[in-house]
């Protein structure tokens, strides 16, 4: 049996809005391209943080689940029968 697996890795910005769309439109090519299996990197919905040390980071940080992200992927991997 084949897995047919995409890795995303892509450059954020400060909106996590353009982020999680720019995530998603990774997640449509991917799917597309008959990805399977779509693995996201660890920090996608905001920029890279851990250069420093800023407990005002800490905010960054969402529950799961959560309306804004776990529960859009959710949906998208649902749609695509994705893992």
């Amino acid at each position: 049996m084949e897995l047919k697996v995409a890795l995303i890795q892509q450059s954020c910005t400060a909106s996590r809005t353009e982020n999680i769309d720019k995530t998603i439109s990774m997640i449509e090519k991917a799917s597309q391209s008959g990805a399977e299996l779509i693995a996201l990197q660890e920090l996608h919905t905001s920029l890279y943080f851990c250069q420093t040390e800023n407990g005002a980071n800490f905010d960054l940080a969402k529950p799961i689940p959560s309306e804004e992200t776990t529960k859009i992927f959710s949906q998208i991997a649902a749609q695509k029968k994705s893992f």
